[in-house]
């Protein structure tokens, strides 16, 4: 911003005038502040006699009082309240409401006091077009001017505010807020790139967080100016210049940053080159300027938005007691799952092992039965030899029921065998008739393509008519004259019919 320099002025030999309040209101011969041209009837201002300079028969010089007070008796000496249209910059809330009010090439300090504040009922914000009704004071201790306000109405919205609503709906429009096209952060970043300034807040809070979370995650800084003339485009070409190599530099997310301020030092974050960038960014992007009330364009276009830098890097880092605690319960998890389905599996084969004897148990035992009733009918009906005969016969039947389960098991075994070779010749057998079939039937074709007939020997004769060629069927579709084609097995020639 341009400074304003007042050089001083060597004082003239003469005799000066002591000053007179009044007359630099407006007298007889006009002022500095013609009151009379916008308030004709107002009150002649009185000047305070505290402040007034009693004067002097030869002043030469003037102390610094007496020149503050020469300019707060000038400021005052205006009288009653002014109403005064601008647009709000650098708004502070505290106990008392501090602000400045901007117009075309002119910037003034304004002040509502905190009992006027509490009959405001407006919600302030940076670019919005008042009309403040106050006067004009200046505070001697630290030579400061400014617009005392008393009163704050809406008058409308400022340029800036204007294009920049302008912008928001042209960004809409095209798709830039979606949310179909924002991206998840990657769940394990290697290397973050962060833009921002070096000598700034945020990238402080920014390392310091970061350190708190993991140390397995790089970040690597881009120095840019973040506010003032030329920051928007500076902050673009390096969102642009990280994209364009972030497989080189191996960054998985992009992070862009800055500390709290006004909202005109936030404005180059509304810019439309940035919106561009970041729209166009091959890498996530992730913004966090200012603090959380703070909202800019990029937020808006930004894959993911956090309210401040510290929040940012919660959202971009993974947190390592958060992953180990993860990596614990996956682990319980996997033991859980492995040791049921052992379990399962002991219990299956357990099964299985039980079935087989179970079912050798059981014919055995049938057997047995049978064998018994006939032991007992044989010792019902014969001597002692026939008891020794039905004694041996029982240990033969037993041999031969187990020899019998022997040679079942063998004679199933073989069969299924057979089974399987047979289904893997019928496969074959299938195969190659399939493919004798398909033989033929390509010899069938190509006995009755036309080509085949002609290279035995045959042609066609084709006419010319109006619907196009057409083969002559006939000796009646052609005259005398008439341009024929025939054509043969190996090419065609033209020939007339005589």
């Amino acid at each position: 911003m341009a400074r304003r320099i007042v050089r001083g002025v060597t004082p003239s030999p003469q005799r000066r005038k002591s000053f007179n309040p009044n007359a630099a209101i407006g007298g007889a011969q006009g002022g500095l502040f013609d009151a009379t041209a916008s308030r004709a009837a107002a009150p002649k201002p009185q000047v305070d006699a505290a402040t007034a300079i009693p004067p002097r028969e030869t002043p030469t010089e003037l102390t610094v009082a007496e020149l503050s007070a020469l300019v707060q008796g000038a400021l005052e000496g205006i009288g009653g309240s002014l109403r005064v249209i601008g647009e709000l910059s650098n708004v502070s809330e505290r106990t008392h409401l501090y602000f400045s009010l901007k117009g075309e090439g002119a910037t003034i300090s304004a002040v509502m006091w905190a009992s006027d504040l509490a009959r405001n009922r407006m919600r302030l914000q940076d670019g919005q077009l008042v009309v403040a009704t106050g006067r004009l004071t200046h505070y001697a201790p630290q030579g400061r001017t400014q617009f005392s306000v008393t009163k704050l109405e809406q008058a409308g919205v400022g340029d800036r505010e204007l294009e920049l609503q302008a912008l928001l709906a042209e960004l809409k429009l095209a798709g830039y807020f979606d949310a179909s096209r924002k991206r998840r952060l990657p769940a394990f970043p290697k290397r973050v790139a962060i833009v921002t300034s070096r000598t700034g807040a945020a990238i402080e809070d920014v390392l310091k967080t970061a350190c708190t979370r993991s140390t397995l995650v790089e970040f690597v800084v881009f120095d840019v100016r973040v506010q003032g003339e030329g920051a928007a485009a500076d902050v673009a070409a390096t969102m642009r210049f990280i994209s364009a190599n972030h497989q080189a530099l191996g960054v998985d997310v992009m992070l862009v940053t800055r500390g709290g301020g006004s909202r005109e030092d936030l404005w180059s974050f509304n810019e439309r080159v940035v919106a561009d960038a970041a729209f166009t960014s091959r890498i996530p992007v992730v913004s966090a300027i200012g603090h959380e009330e703070d909202t800019s364009v990029l937020d808006h276009v930004a894959d993911l938005r956090a309210s401040t830098p510290t929040q940012a890097v919660l959202s971009i880092v993974p947190d390592r007691e958060s992953l180990r605690e993860q990596l614990g319960q996956l682990e319980r998890r996997f033991t859980r799952a492995r040791a049921t389905t052992h379990a399962a599996a002991r219990l299956e084969l357990r099964a299985f092992a039980q079935r087989v004897p179970a079912v050798l148990a059981a014919r055995f035992a049938m057997e047995r039965r049978r064998l018994d009733a006939l032991a007992e009918r044989c010792a019902q009906h014969s001597p002692r030899a026939a008891s020794a005969a039905a004694r041996a016969l029982l240990l033969g039947l037993e041999r031969r029921c187990e020899a019998s389960m022997r040679r079942r098991l063998t004679a199933e075994h073989t069969r299924l065998e057979a089974l399987q070779l047979r289904r893997a010749r019928g496969i074959e057998t299938h195969i190659t008739r399939a493919t004798t079939a398909l033989t033929s039937i390509a010899r069938r074709l190509n006995a009755v393509n036309p080509r085949s007939v002609l290279a035995r020997g045959y042609s066609v004769v084709f006419s010319t008519t109006a619907h196009g060629r057409a083969v002559v069927k006939r000796s009646t579709d052609v005259t005398s004259g008439t341009q024929v084609e025939v054509e043969t097995g190996d090419g065609a020639f033209n020939a007339r019919v005589e």
